[in-house]
């Protein structure tokens, strides 16, 4: 019995192409990273940080450090400082939660955080729709333009967040990428690898994100909707009541 022919195979690469060149930009954020350096000290004072860096084709001197140690030490001064400060309210305690997972690499935090800001933010905009409706429609407004739909839908992120929320896997039957692959931060920082895909021949393909850089988009579209719903008193009523902790040292706050 012959072998039916494989689904006429989509040309993936020719719709990622002409989405890029949609772009106003094709720099995917590079430029604005560091130059790369290797060696360097830093100096922890009252009014600040300070690094002093050498490039990568000087000789370091004795008690300089690597650069990845150096940023890993401020990365943490950073975290700890956030404890003496004023603590975040309503949206903005889900942002530093997935920006703090970051930081600390704590990547299933930050990830599956990150796949419920769509749904937190849409209940609270639109608290009678569907679960799936309004995370669509949210994905559509403040995240859709950083991919390719062909590659990265409102649809595949629903089902991204179904498999990992409710199953802990990253692929959907439904998803039109068979699978979604996470990779974390290369070292150093300098370089991002993020939104890349292998097609099969089967024509469904295997979707590549970067962890960090997906998480971040998703913090910059919920800054987005916080600035688009100030305004709207019925959906900060609602941010009030959002889920909080509460100090065992400060009185007991209810409604009761």
């Amino acid at each position: 019995m012959a072998t039916p022919p494989f689904p006429k195979k989509r040309d993936l690469l020719g719709e990622v192409r002409a989405h890029v060149a949609k772009r106003t930009s094709t720099d995917f954020g590079l430029s604005n990273k560091p130059t790369i350096t290797r060696f360097g000290t830093v100096t922890v004072a009252t009014d600040g940080v300070k690094i002093r860096d050498f490039s990568t084709t000087n000789t370091p001197n004795d008690g300089d450090l690597p650069r990845l140690v150096i940023d890993w030490a401020i990365e943490r001064l950073l975290a700890a400082r956030e404890l003496f400060g004023p603590r975040p309210t309503g949206i903005d305690k889900y942002i530093n939660a997935i920006q703090h997972s970051l930081r600390s690499q704590n990547w299933f935090g930050a990830l599956f955080l990150a796949l419920a800001m769509p749904d937190i933010c849409g209940a609270l905009q639109f608290p009678t729709d569907q679960v799936g409706t309004r995370y669509r429609r949210w994905f559509d407004q403040y995240l859709s333009s950083a991919y390719v739909p062909a590659l990265f839908s409102a649809e595949d992120c629903y089902y991204l967040r179904c498999a990992a929320l409710h199953q802990g896997m990253t692929e959907h039957p439904k998803a039109q990428n068979k699978q979604v692959v996470f990779i974390t931060p290369p070292p150093g920082g300098q370089i991002v690898f993020h939104s890349n895909f292998i097609q099969s021949a089967d024509g469904s393909f295997v979707l590549q994100l970067q962890i960090d850089v997906f998480c971040e988009q998703i913090c910059d579209g919920v800054i987005r909707w916080k600035k688009d719903i100030a305004n709207d008193s019925a959906i900060q009523d609602r941010i009030d009541e959002l889920l909080s902790f509460q100090d065992p040292t400060q009185p007991f706050k209810s409604k009761a």
